[in-house]
C-alpha cells in the first residue's frame, strides 16, 4: 500500500511538473509564434508548445555560445535553414524576456522536465544529448544536470539558495507528500523545501527552485532590460548575414564599417537577446594568445565616470598580458542596452576576426563564455545606481562634442594606420620593435614593387611576414594616438571627415563655432545619394555629391568658409572637392591625418625648384610632357634631367610621367626613368625621402593621389601624395584617376606659372589652373602665359580642344591635399 502511495504521489508530482512545463513553454512563445517547427515524417503529430520551446532554446543559448548552425541542427526538427530563421528571432528579441534572462536555466529545465515527465519525444531528446551545446553544459552540470560546484550555474543556485546543498548526499525521506496542499506544482515544490526534504533537489530543476519564489529586484531587473531591447531592433545585425557562419568566410558588412571605417579593432556586437563582441586578431601573437587563453576566460571590469568597463585577459606566450577592454557609456541608450542584456542573460558571445597579411578580413571562429556570476552583480549593482537614464525608457545619448571628436581621430588614425606611421610614434617607440619592424616593411614593399612592375614573381611569403611582424609590432605598442585638434584649421575652417555605414555616406563636421566653441556633427547623408548608383562619369558624380552636400552651405551662414577634408576607404576618391566648390566654399582640401597641416606654409619667392619627368618614348608615350617639361624648365630657370631626383628634396618638386596605384602598399608609385629602378615606390618615399624642407609637390601623373580599397580589407594601398606629406612636404597636388595628358600638361603649366611667374598663392594658382583647362583658355591674368606656349608648344591651343573632347572633365580630377597658407 505504501509504495501504491509513493507511486501515486510521483506520478502526481510528474503530471503537475508537465503541466507547469507547458505553461513556461506557452509562455516562451507568446506573441511570437514559431511557424518553422517540423516532425520526422509526415503522419508524426505536430511538436508540442515544450518541443518548440526546447529547439528555441536550444537555438539561441547555442548561438551565445558561439557553435554553428550545423553544430546546433536537431536532426529532421530543426535542419539548418529553420536554425538561421531562429536565429534571427533571438537577435530581434521575439521571445518571452523573463525566461530569456534565466537561458541557461531554461534550456536545462526543458531538458530535465521534458525527460522525466515524457513530454518531449525520444529522438528529440537523443539529438540534443549528443549536440555541441550539450557537451558545452556538461562542463557546468553533475549527471542529472545539477549544477557542478564552482561553476556559473552554481553561483546562481548558492546566491538564491544558499541553505541548499547540491552535492550533499540526501537520504529520501518516507514522509509522504501532502498533495492536496494546492493544485499548483511550485506551491507544492515550496512546502516540500520548506519542509526540509531535501531529497527532492536531486530531481528537480534549478529553474523549477527558482520559480518557486517570487522574483527579486534582480529578476525583474534582468527582464525589464531585456523587454526594453525588444523595442530597439537594428537590422543589419538581425537578418541572415548579419553574424558569421563558416571559417574563412567574410564578416558581415556591419563588421566592415566597423573596422575599415571607424577603426574598431574590438568592439560590442549585441543584438536583442545575443550579448556579444567581437575581436580582430591582427597579428599571429594574438592569434596564439586567444588560443592559450582557452576555455579559461579571465574577466575583468573597472569604471571611470559615466561610463563601465568590461573585457578579458590575453596571455602571450612571452607571459605578457594585454587587456580587451568593451567601454559602455551609461548615458547612451545603446551601450547601456548592450551592457543590460549582457548581464541580464549572463554569457557573451564572442566573434574572432583573423586579419590576412592581405589586409582582407575574414571570420575565425565563435566563443561564448559565460560571465562570473560576482562580477554580474558587482556590474549589475552600478547599473542599478545610475540614475540618469531610466531603463523603462530612457533615451540618452553619449555622443558629446568630446566623444565624435574623438571619433574622428579614432578614424582617421584607422586610414592608413598600418603604413603610414607618424614620426612622433616612431620616435616614441624607438627602443621597441616597431621601429625596425617598419623599415623592414617599407624595404619589402620598396623590393617588391620593383619585381612586381619588373614582371617578375613576386615574393609574397617575404612581403607576409613583413606585413605580419608590423600588424604584431603595431599591436604591442603602448603609445596613444593625438586627437583631433581643431586649432591648427583655425576659425574659418571646418575639418570633415567622409565615411559609409552600411554602404550609406555620412560626414562628420568639427569646427570652431561661434565664441570659439568647438562645434562637432554627424550628418547622415543616406537619403540623399544612393553610393551605389553613382557612375564613371566624374561630372555626374560631382553634381549628384553637390546635391546631397547641400546642407553643408549652412556652414557659410556660421563664418565657415573653408574646408579640410578626409575621405573614408569606401569614398576616397570621390569628387568631393569639386562638389563642395560649387557650393560657394573659397577653400577645400583634403588631408588623411589633421595633425600634418600643423605647419606654417610660408614658401620663398625665389623658392628652389626640381623639374623632372619621363615621358616613355619606348612604352605608352606621353607626348605632351616634353613641352610641359620645357614650359617649367623656363618657368623656373632650371635644368630639366629624366634621372631620379635626389632624396634630400628642393622647396618645390614638380614630377611627371606614369603613375601606377593597385589594392597593396607595392602597386603604388611612378616610372621617372627608362629602367625598373627607376620605379620610385611610395613605401620607397616614406623610406628614403627627407621633405621636410620641401613646401609642394606637383604630381603630374595619372592617379598619384587615388587609393585603391578592396571591398572586405583594411587599406593597403598608400597613395603618393600621402607619402609625401608623411615624408615631411606641406602640400601635394595630385589626381584621383588616370588623366589625359595634354589636359594634364596644361594644368601645370598654368599653375607654376600663376605660382611662380605672378606669385599667386597656391589656392589661387590651383583655381586659375582649373578655370583655364575648363575653358581651353588663357585668363587675362596669366596672358602673357600665351607667348611661351606658342613658342614652346605651337600647337597647344589644337591639342588642348582635342584632349578636352576626349576628356571633357579631367580638370576636375586634381586635387590638393596638405597645408598650402600661412
Amino acid at each position: 500500500m505504501a509504495e501504491e502511495r509513493m507511486s501515486h504521489r510521483d506520478n502526481e508530482f510528474q503530471t503537475r511538473r508537465a503541466g507547469w512545463l507547458e505553461a513556461i513553454a506557452v509562455q516562451m512563445m507568446a506573441g511570437a509564434p514559431w511557424q518553422e517547427a517540423q516532425t520526422a515524417h509526415p503522419n508524426d503529430p505536430p511538436l508540442s508548445h515544450i518541443e518548440k520551446a526546447m529547439l528555441v532554446s536550444h537555438v539561441g543559448l547555442s548561438h551565445i555560445y558561439g557553435l554553428s548552425e550545423e553544430d546546433m541542427a536537431i536532426g529532421p526538427y530543426l535542419p539548418f535553414e529553420v536554425a538561421e530563421r531562429t536565429i534571427s528571432r533571438w537577435r530581434s528579441g521575439d521571445f518571452d524576456p523573463r525566461l530569456c534572462s534565466q537561458l541557461n536555466l531554461l534550456w536545462l529545465a526543458l531538458f530535465q522536465v521534458g525527460r522525466d515527465t515524457c513530454t518531449i519525444r525520444k529522438p528529440i531528446l537523443e539529438d540534443v544529448a549528443k549536440s555541441a551545446l550539450c557537451n558545452l553544459m556538461r562542463y557546468q552540470t553533475e549527471g542529472n544536470l545539477q549544477p557542478k560546484p564552482d561553476t556559473a550555474l552554481s553561483a546562481i543556485a548558492e546566491e538564491n539558495y544558499a541553505d541548499f546543498s547540491y552535492t550533499a548526499e540526501v537520504s529520501p525521506s518516507n514522509g509522504s507528500y501532502p498533495l492536496n496542499i494546492a493544485h499548483n506544482h511550485l506551491r507544492l515544490l515550496r512546502h516540500i523545501l520548506e519542509n526540509s526534504e531535501q531529497h527532492i533537489l536531486s530531481s528537480v530543476s534549478l529553474l523549477e527552485l527558482v520559480a518557486c519564489y517570487g522574483d527579486d529586484e534582480n529578476e525583474r531587473w534582468g527582464a525589464k532590460a531585456l523587454e526594453k531591447v525588444r523595442s530597439r531592433k537594428f537590422l543589419p545585425l538581425i537578418l541572415s548575414g548579419a553574424w558569421p557562419q563558416k571559417a574563412g568566410d567574410a564578416p558581415p558588412a556591419w563588421v566592415l564599417d566597423m573596422v575599415r571605417t571607424r577603426g574598431a579593432r574590438f568592439s560590442y556586437a549585441s543584438s536583442g537577446f545575443v550579448p556579444g563582441w567581437f575581436l580582430v586578431m591582427d597579428s599571429a601573437d594574438i592569434e596564439r594568445a586567444v588560443v592559450r587563453t582557452g576555455y579559461e576566460t579571465k574577466f575583468f571590469y573597472g569604471r571611470e565616470e559615466g561610463k563601465l568597463i568590461l573585457g578579458f585577459v590575453l596571455e602571450f606566450p612571452d607571459d605578457t598580458r594585454a587587456h580587451i577592454t568593451y567601454t559602455y557609456h551609461l548615458a547612451d541608450t545603446d551601450s547601456l542596452n548592450n551592457l543590460s542584456t549582457m548581464l541580464a542573460i549572463g554569457i557573451v558571445r564572442i566573434d574572432f576576426y583573423k586579419l590576412k597579411p592581405d589586409a582582407s578580413l575574414a571570420w575565425s571562429h565563435s566563443i561564448g563564455r559565460q560571465i562570473p556570476h560576482a562580477l554580474i552583480k558587482a556590474l549589475r549593482t552600478e547599473v542599478m545606481k545610475w540614475t540618469a537614464v531610466d531603463l523603462a525608457g530612457g533615451t540618452g545619448n553619449y555622443w558629446t562634442i568630446e566623444h565624435r571628436m574623438q571619433q574622428m581621430a579614432l578614424m582617421e588614425r584607422n586610414l592608413f594606420e598600418r603604413l603610414v606611421i607618424p614620426q612622433q610614434l616612431l620616435q616614441a617607440e624607438a627602443n621597441s620593435s616597431l621601429m625596425p619592424a617598419y623599415s623592414r616593411f617599407l624595404d619589402v614593399a620598396h623590393v617588391v614593387t620593383h619585381q612586381h612592375y619588373a614582371g617578375k614573381m613576386v615574393d609574397t611569403t617575404l612581403y607576409e611576414e613583413a606585413v605580419n611582424d608590423l600588424y604584431r609590432s603595431i599591436a604591442l605598442s603602448a603609445s596613444s594616438f593625438e586627437l583631433v585638434n581643431l586649432d591648427i584649421v583655425g576659425n574659418d575652417t571646418a575639418y570633415i571627415q567622409m565615411y559609409t555605414v552600411d554602404g550609406y555616406l555620412h560626414a562628420l563636421v568639427a569646427y570652431n563655432g561661434s565664441k570659439n566653441v568647438k562645434q562637432c556633427k554627424d550628418v547622415d547623408l543616406s537619403d540623399k545619394i544612393r553610393l551605389s548608383a553613382i557612375a564613371d562619369d566624374i561630372c555626374r558624380t560631382s553634381n549628384e555629391l553637390a546635391a546631397a552636400l547641400i546642407d553643408l552651405k549652412k556652414l557659410q551662414d556660421e563664418g565657415v568658409n573653408k574646408l579640410v577634408l578626409c575621405a573614408g576607404v569606401d569614398v576616397y576618391n570621390l569628387p568631393f572637392h569639386d562638389a563642395l566648390i560649387d557650393l560657394g566654399f573659397e577653400r577645400v582640401s583634403y588631408t588623411h591625418r589633421l595633425g600634418t597641416i600643423d605647419t606654417d606654409f610660408n614658401l620663398r619667392t625665389n623658392a628652389s625648384a626640381y623639374i623632372t619627368g619621363h615621358a616613355d618614348p619606348e612604352g605608352t608615350y606621353l607626348a605632351a610632357m616634353k613641352y610641359e617639361l620645357s614650359v617649367l624648365q623656363l618657368i623656373y630657370g632650371e635644368t630639366c634631367t629624366v634621372a631620379p631626383v635626389a632624396k634630400e628634396m628642393p622647396e618645390i618638386m614638380h614630377w611627371a610621367g606614369h603613375g601606377f596605384h593597385g589594392f597593396t602598399a607595392f602597386e603604388g608609385g611612378m616610372q621617372m626613368g627608362p629602367s625598373n629602378t627607376d620605379f620610385v615606390s611610395s613605401a620607397s618615399i616614406l623610406a628614403d625621402y627627407d621633405c621636410s624642407s620641401t613646401y609642394l609637390v606637383y604630381l603630374s601623373a595619372c592617379s598619384t593621389g587615388r587609393g585603391e580599397y578592396g571591398s572586405n580589407s583594411l587599406p593597403m594601398a598608400i597613395p603618393m601624395d600621402v607619402a609625401f606629406i608623411e615624408a615631411g612636404a606641406r602640400a601635394v597636388l595630385s589626381t584621383t584617376a588616370p588623366v589625359n595628358d595634354v589636359v594634364s600638361a596644361f594644368f601645370a603649366i598654368v599653375f607654376h606659372f600663376a605660382l611662380v611667374g605672378k606669385q599667386l598663392p597656391v589656392w589661387d594658382s590651383y583655381e586659375l589652373a582649373r578655370l583655364c583647362t575648363r575653358s581651353q583658355a588663357l585668363t587675362s591674368t596669366v596672358n602673357e602665359l600665351g607667348i611661351i606656349l606658342d613658342a614652346q608648344w605651337p600647337s597647344w591651343r589644337t591639342d588642348l580642344n582635342l584632349a578636352t573632347c576626349r576628356a571633357p572633365d579631367d580638370w576636375r580630377l586634381f586635387r590638393l591635399s596638405g597645408r598650402f597658407w600661412p
